[in-house]
């Protein structure tokens, strides 16, 4: 694999197409991030109630996979990997415009 293609495929893309594939992805990762972002703040700072109406207005009709007994410790796992600072130290930073 290159790049996430097979090498067939690869061989084929112009230099244009790769370039446009390329940003679609980082934005697609992007998109998922944020989503991802969102999520632990809805989930960090509503009640259980308010958390499952906005994952089903989110996905419409589709039920929660996890049983609501799960979402802290899913919660937990998907942020561990993620630098932590308080509200604070947040404001600070987007301040000075780092």
């Amino acid at each position: 694999m290159i790049a996430g293609f097979d090498a067939d495929s690869f061989w084929r893309l112009t230099p244009r197409l790769f370039v446009q594939r390329m940003m679609a992805a980082k934005k697609r990762e992007d998109i998922k991030q944020a989503r991802a972002t969102e999520a632990i703040w809805v989930a960090h700072n509503y009640d259980a109630d308010e958390v499952r109406k906005y994952i089903t207005d989110l996905r419409g009709d589709a039920p929660i996979q996890l049983p609501p007994e799960a979402l802290e410790g899913a919660l937990r796992s998907a942020t561990s990997k993620h630098p932590t600072m308080t509200k604070a130290e947040y404001l600070k930073k987007f301040k000075k415009g780092e």
